[in-house]
């Protein structure tokens, strides 16, 4: 068994992977942090570009975390909430995407910032995290085929045989027809 607990060991890999996947966001941002500080310290041109993507890197990597705090404190029908909306958006392979955009100018002069290729490295593992991350967030959403579904028919707890079970109104009672005769259908 899992040390998550959980019966299906594929779920539990899954799990892991997304938990693994933010907290790797987590320490690239951490990791741009720090390459964009000593930067600004020995005055690179490169620098308000570490810290932009720092910034933008940090704020997504802690969406996940804000989620739970705007589900609680913002109605759906706010304007904030239909920008949040768009914030969540991007997620899975679409950051991955922006991640490895993020990742070309980090290899660029890397004699003039050494750790801007552990930057540039750490911005691509997170790319690739991310657009593996996608295929288990697409199987959670994939519905199921109508073959698997149960049916949910109201008629199911009646039985098989319910026409046996009606009483047959034409047995000894002569069939009316005429729309006249509705009297004795309501006196019955």
């Amino acid at each position: 068994m899992c040390p998550c607990e959980c019966s299906d060991k594929r779920k539990c890999l899954w799990d892991f992977l997304i938990w693994f996947c933010r907290v790797w966001g987590l320490i690239t941002a951490a990791g741009l942090w720090g390459v964009g500080i000593e930067a600004a310290v020995y005055k690179h041109t490169i620098a308000a570009y570490f810290l932009i993507i720092a910034v933008i890197t940090m704020f997504l990597e802690t969406v996940f975390l804000m989620d739970y705090w705007v589900a609680v404190c913002i109605s759906e029908e706010s304007t904030f909430m239909k920008i949040w909306k768009k914030i969540l958006w991007l997620d899975d392979w679409k950051k991955g995407l922006l991640y490895a955009a993020f990742s070309f100018t980090c290899f660029i002069n890397p004699h003039e910032l050494p750790l801007g290729i552990v930057s540039g490295v750490m911005l691509v593992i997170s790319f690739i995290l991310y657009v593996i991350k996608t295929r288990s967030t697409y199987q959670e959403h994939v519905p199921e085929t109508t073959e698997a579904n149960e049916t949910y028919d109201r008629f199911d707890d009646y039985p098989d045989d319910l026409e046996f079970s009606i009483i047959n109104p034409t047995s000894n009672i002569p069939i009316m027809t005429n729309v006249a005769d509705q009297n004795e259908i309501l006196e019955v």
